[in-house]
């Protein structure tokens, strides 16, 4: 587990995504198979963010999946680090009700565990996500 885990995160870091997104498939299945909850959420964090790009389905299932064991383990920041993706999956398909949502389940996690850096995008978020959907009803209205 730790040494697929490790490589994927190298070939992350060198942007060979599909290298990456193998080791960390491999590193899943072993998770799975130690019954490690713990290593299954990384495990999904890392493939959820390598899949995003070229296969959404994969990611918003490892995405589902990693805030599923994190409400289980009661991680708050597996949850809040669950959260930002699907809110911005919810804003890229026009939901942006949705990813106001998800963006300040995240930004009340990481305020209250004073994470200031991702608390500071969290806010942006929310606040484009708001936006984007005020905008939308304006523009609605204008042409009605």
């Amino acid at each position: 587990f730790i040494v697929h885990t490790n490589i994927g995160l190298a070939y992350q870091s060198l942007g060979r995504l599909t290298e990456a997104a193998e080791h960390h498939e491999r590193a899943l299945k072993h998770a799975v198979r130690m019954n490690s909850l713990a290593g299954e959420s990384l495990a999904c964090a890392h493939l959820g963010l390598v899949k995003g790009a070229d296969d959404v389905d994969t990611s918003r299932q490892c995405t589902e999946r990693r805030l599923q064991i994190a409400q289980t383990l009661g991680d708050e920041r597996g949850e809040a680090d669950a959260h930002a993706p699907r809110g911005s999956r919810a804003h890229a398909s026009g939901a942006f009700d949705a990813a106001a949502e998800h963006h300040s389940a995240a930004l009340a996690v990481w305020a209250s565990l004073g994470d200031g850096r991702s608390t500071d995008l969290a806010r942006v978020l929310v606040g484009l996500s708001g936006g984007s959907g005020d905008f939308e009803n304006f523009v609605s209205s204008c042409s009605t």
